[in-house]
């Protein structure tokens, strides 16, 4: 891909062929070329099943990414592929609806974050994290993981963190004054003066009455 420049969008055939092709060889270095050579070593055979781990996902092979990551995820040697896995295979049970798999991708989050040290990514996996609990009928919790997410936050995602902690708040049993502040916070640090507005409407809309008349006397 790198030799030819990268594919363009109308070119989906052409980049299945690639997946496809680069999943056949990554498989077969596994093997040691199916015993013609020695099979690599622990760490270059776990970062190998990590690129698989991603063709699998991107080529919607979903269960064989799913095993993948799990594997990955359950080895301590290499916290670094074992972190990033965890990540990979929390968002696959996020996608889902049932519960017990929203359950699982929150276990996997609160791994990720006990160790993470990168701000740009604990942002995302706080946010991530954040939205699972919403999910789960835990907007109290999903408020307070979307506001450790805005702390760490690149400035190109505040916008949806904020539209998205505005929808947990009006969901969430903090009432309605403690959100005004919070917001209150928000539209000073950020200039957006139309927070506790939206979280007036976004209270009407979850038939949040009693918070509603609050926010909007406010």
């Amino acid at each position: 891909i790198e030799k030819n420049g990268p594919l363009s969008d109308n070119q989906p055939s052409k980049l299945l062929e690639i997946q496809k092709r680069a999943t056949e060889l990554y498989e077969l270095a596994l093997s040691g070329l199916k015993g013609a050579v020695e099979k690599p070593s622990l760490e270059r055979s776990l970062r190998i099943q990590f690129q698989l781990g991603r063709l699998y996902t991107d080529q919607g092979v979903f269960d064989k990414a799913t095993a993948v990551w799990k594997k990955l995820s359950q080895q301590n040697k290499y916290r670094e592929i074992r972190d990033e896995a965890a990540l990979r295979l929390a968002e696959n049970y996020e996608i889902s609806a049932v519960k017990e798999d929203l359950q699982q991708a929150a276990h996997l989050y609160d791994i990720v974050l006990t160790e993470c040290q990168k701000p740009l990514l604990c942002s995302y996996v706080q946010y991530r994290r954040g939205w699972v609990s919403h999910r789960l009928g835990q907007s109290d919790d999903g408020v307070r993981f979307l506001v450790k997410s805005l702390s760490q936050a690149d400035p190109s995602s505040i916008r949806e963190i904020l539209n998205d902690l505005i929808l947990f708040l009006s969901h969430s049993s903090e009432p309605a004054e403690k959100a005004i502040s919070i917001l209150e916070k928000y539209q000073a640090q950020y200039n957006r003066l139309d927070l506790v507005e939206r979280l007036a409407s976004s209270y009407f809309t979850a038939d949040h009455r009693g918070a509603y008349a609050v926010v909007i006397q406010y």
